[in-house]
């Protein structure tokens, strides 16, 4: 049904522009200062100058990394561009109520201004402001500069195909679609059986991309932030559990970011056949396959090279023709194989004595690396390890296999560990029992961890690297599917090396409704608490957590496809996190996780949810007030299928406000409409469907603001 927006903007009656300066922080500022890339500087908030603006000059596609420290109140930081538009923002991510706006991509060269205030508005104190520019490992390709995934490294890559929001996928399809922020992820499907090994590869140069893998009961098989590197996201050569639909779910990972990206879908079917049974093993060798009308006149293979375990040799390809060598390995042993390039993009195959194909992979190494990873053997004898360039180049590489003896891990256990430089990553074994809800976190103060949950020879089920907050990764609650045994493994992003702590708890989820207020604990066994309730796309609830002044902690919320919908840290009583007039956008289970900012602390506390009670603009003209603590308030009206709506938004104390107003049913957003500098804000729609409709108001700015809202039927 079309919809017909209107947006009337009246301005205050003071020219626009002086009215933008003096709502602006730059207005009430210190005194401007520069800053450049590596450099921190010391700044002071006062009751006079209650913000603090630095200025930097950027090139396009500098990736920056700005953090704000203080011991005197909670930082805040804003990025905005040369013409002023607000880029990015951030309260708490650094931890401790410090900011830091992380990894963030200039959009273009010019000059940017970096605004430090506190988060209350109110308190005053001295603070540390860093600016560091964050660079590329060696070898690492821009997300500009990633390959669109194609069934075979010796076909000719198709352009991608334009997408809808959602859809199906097939063997070999590369899409391309846009989120938006009435579509923030998308979902297509695909048709699978079991055995076959999949890689779904997320590329975009406007968001942090994030995927999911779920089964046709809408379980999460695997995820992945940003495993292909420079923040696009790749799940690699997993082995779907059995015959049926599957979804991937394609989205930014803070649910929020929007713009174009890539989907690529390849069954490793297409090059590969499932692990062999024993049987199959001396069967008739599968050759490789046959060269193109090009490729007759390159050179042959190069054959009878040995490459022993735990030896790392260095080779070259030429004429786009793969190099094999021989392994001699015993049944029952687990290896990584990994192979890196500069010069191209790697991919490896493992085959058996008897030519079939055993396991392959591309890029799972990082930067375009491939690598086998924690494979076990099936039998005594010798194997060919084939290296390939997945798009025909040459150059030199290195190729490495190592035995890997895993070191047991139970649940409720925490191990203590050293990532050094040159060395095997540690990897982890557990048994586990299908069904099973786990929570595995890692904890590094000098690298950033990635960490990784794969199962024998049938890749990674999930992998995390910055969910646990301060660059520390942490997977779950995950349902194990089988069981058996498990394998973590624990690698740095970064390069950098250094002692870790790693976490293995048996989680428990629990049930939570609305009215319901739990009482919770936090135990050396219990260092986070995890709950679910059940809600419908157009719930607006209310979480609170009190630890009654004990506890500094916080709180997520996870929706049913498994995206954060909203995190809090300080906004309740003293440092308990709280969420007011929270709107769900889907039906399903919702998942709330809570956990200290120390994690080893202990002590109580009681978790309230609630199910507000919205007031109705059917009752006539209703006023909100927003502020620091309450940004946004929800109301609503009762609409009629196919009636034009007129709703007024006016603003009766503040001429600093941003008013944002967002309207939706049953998770559905109607319209939006946002302004600044203005007295009031007017829409027009129509509603698709009877029902409720939710009418959000929130202000960009975190000003103390009162708003009137009026709404008016015009009929159909």
């Amino acid at each position: 049904m079309a919809r017909k927006l209107v947006i009337l903007v009246m301005l205050l009656l003071f020219p626009l522009l002086a009215l933008a300066q003096e709502s602006t922080p730059e207005a009430t500022a210190n005194a401007a200062a520069a800053i450049v890339y590596g450099q921190s500087v010391d700044g002071t908030l006062t009751e006079t100058t209650p913000t603090a603006t630095y200025y930097f000059t950027g090139s396009a596609g500098d990736v920056v990394t700005i953090t704000a420290t203080s011991d005197n109140f909670d930082t805040f930081l804003t990025l905005r561009d040369a013409g002023g538009a607000e880029l990015a923002t951030d309260d708490d991510r650094a931890g401790n109520l410090n900011a830091r706006i992380e990894a963030q991509a200039l959009p273009a060269a010019g000059e940017y201004s970096i605004t430090v205030s506190s988060y209350n508005r109110a308190s005053t104190g001295e603070f540390t402001l860093t600016l560091e520019k964050v660079e590329n490992s060696a070898g690492a390709p821009t997300a500009a500069a990633l390959p669109t995934m194609v069934a075979s490294p010796t076909d000719v890559a198709a352009e991608p195909t334009a997408a809808p929001a959602s859809g199906t996928l097939a063997i070999g399809d590369s899409v391309t679609g846009t989120l938006t922020k009435e579509s923030p992820a998308v979902d297509y499907v695909f048709e699978g059986s079991a055995g076959q090994t999949v890689t779904i590869t997320l590329a975009s140069t406007d968001f942090d991309a994030y995927l999911l893998l779920k089964d046709a009961s809408g379980d999460t098989l695997a995820s992945d932030d940003d495993g292909a590197g420079s923040y696009d996201a790749r799940i690699s050569a997993f082995s779907l559990p059995a015959d049926g639909t599957y979804t991937i779910s394609a989205g930014s990972y803070t649910n929020a970011e929007t713009g174009a990206y890539t989907l690529s879908l390849d069954f490793a079917s297409v090059r590969q056949t499932p692990v062999p049974t024993e049987s199959a093993l001396t069967a008739t060798p599968t050759p490789f396959p046959p060269p193109t009308e090009a490729a007759t006149e390159e050179p042959a293979a190069q054959a009878g090279n040995a490459l022993a375990i735990g030896q790392t040799i260095s080779g070259e390809l030429t004429g786009g023709a793969p190099v094999t060598y021989t392994l001699e390995g015993r049944a029952g042993q687990l290896v990584t194989i990994r192979l890196v390039s500069e010069a191209f993009d790697s991919y490896l195959r493992l085959l058996s004595a008897a030519g079939a194909e055993l396991a392959t992979d591309d890029d799972s190494g990082g930067s375009l690396n491939a690598q086998i990873a924690l494979y076990t053997l099936p039998q005594t004898g010798t194997y060919t390890v084939s290296v390939e360039s997945f798009s025909g180049a040459g150059g030199a590489f290195t190729l490495s296999v190592q035995e890997v003896t895993p070191v047991p891990i139970e649940y409720t256990q925490t191990v203590q560990g050293t990532l050094a430089a040159h060395m095997p990553a540690p990897v982890y074994r557990f048994t586990g029992q299908a069904g099973d809800v786990v929570a595995i976190s890692a904890e590094a103060s000098d690298f950033d961890a990635y960490l990784t949950l794969s199962r024998p020879n049938a890749g990674a089920l999930a992998e995390d690297d910055d969910s646990g907050g301060n660059l520390n990764p942490l997977i779950g609650p995950y349902t194990l599917p089988t069981t058996g045994d498990y394998y973590l493994s624990l690698r740095s992003v970064d390069s950098r090396s250094g002692a870790f702590r790693l976490s293995l708890l048996k989680a428990t989820l629990t049930p939570i409704a609305y009215g319901d207020t739990l009482v919770g604990e936090f135990t050396p066994q219990t260092p986070a608490l995890y709950y679910q309730f059940q809600a419908v796309a157009g719930d607006v609830v209310h979480i609170r957590v009190d630890s009654g002044g004990t506890l500094d902690t916080s709180l997520s919320l996870r929706g049913p496809d498994g995206y954060e919908v909203a995190f809090d840290d300080d906004s309740g009583e003293g440092s308990d996190p709280e969420l007011n007039r929270q709107v769900l956008a889907q039906d399903g289970t919702y998942l709330l996780l809570i956990k200290p900012y120390d994690p080893t602390r202990t002590g109580r506390i009681s978790l309230t949810l609630a199910r507000e009670v919205l007031a109705s603009l059917d009752a006539g003209k209703q006023q909100v007030q927003l502020n620091e603590k309450q940004p946004q308030d929800v109301l609503t009206f009762m609409g009629v299928a196919g009636e034009r709506v007129w709703l007024a938004v006016r603003l009766l104390d503040s001429t600093s406000a941003a008013p944002t107003v967002t309207i939706t049913q049953g998770g559905q957003t109607l319209t939006t409409a946002n302004a600044s500098a203005v007295a009031a804000l007017t829409l027009e729609f129509v509603v698709p469907a009877d029902g409720a409709v939710n009418v959000q108001v929130s202000d960009a700015n975190f000003a103390r603001v009162t708003l009137e809202l009026t709404l008016e039927r015009l009929g159909e």
